[in-house]
């Protein structure tokens, strides 16, 4: 078990993990290919979405692979979660891991497609409206995504983005600023950045 940021624990579902202090225990299946939340920039997100997350929030995962942020992001308390990913093999995934933590499957969307060309995704997504967008993927897909993403966000909402390598982190930072964001945290692990911003 991983414990990471004050409240939550990545925990393999056969493992044993005594929950002393009340924490937000997030069982997974790391056999699958999917990401199983050890990879530095899962938990650069987790850390922030500990801090973000509440009884209002709406999110939008893009990226979602094993669907771990959004899944958290419910446990912590959030209102909905719609979790986007371009493996069709998300879904089946993500459906599991919601069911191995309790998560009410009316709380959670899941999608398959690329959020870049499939039009009737985008469409949908930007009909709805969310409070935080999360993204973990490369700085390239992030700034070629970043219209989208400032499309589907209520005015002062948040944008968590990671999986940026430290040498493209200003690349993000410049794109984010040009489109109307304003860069409110960096935080890293290693090589790895995370980039907490506001739509103006």
């Amino acid at each position: 078990p991983l414990e990471i940021g004050k409240r939550i624990v990545i925990k393999p579902e056969w493992e044993t993990y005594e929950n002393k202090d009340n924490k937000i225990v997030f069982n997974i299946n790391p056999g699958h290919l999917f990401g199983t939340g050890l990879h530095q920039t899962t938990q650069l997100c987790l850390e922030h979405l500990e801090n973000k997350v509440d009884s209002k929030t709406s999110l939008l995962d893009i990226g979602c692979g094993s669907g771990i942020l959004s899944c958290v992001s419910l446990m912590l308390g959030a209102k909905s979660a719609f979790a986007l990913d371009l493996e069709p093999g998300c879904i089946k995934v993500v459906t599991e891991n919601a069911e191995l933590n309790n998560i009410a499957m009316d709380r959670l969307t899941i999608r398959s497609g690329n959020a870049l060309l499939d039009k009737a995704l985008t469409q949908e997504i930007s009909d709805n409206k969310f409070s935080i967008v999360v993204m973990n993927i490369v700085a390239d897909v992030i700034i070629a995504l970043l219209p989208l993403v400032k499309s589907c966000l209520f005015d002062n909402a948040i944008f968590i983005c990671s999986g940026i390598i430290k040498e493209r982190l200003e690349d993000v930072e410049m794109a984010l600023e040009s489109i109307g964001f304003e860069i409110l945290d960096t935080t890293s692990k290693d090589d790895w950045v995370s980039v907490v911003s506001r739509l103006r």
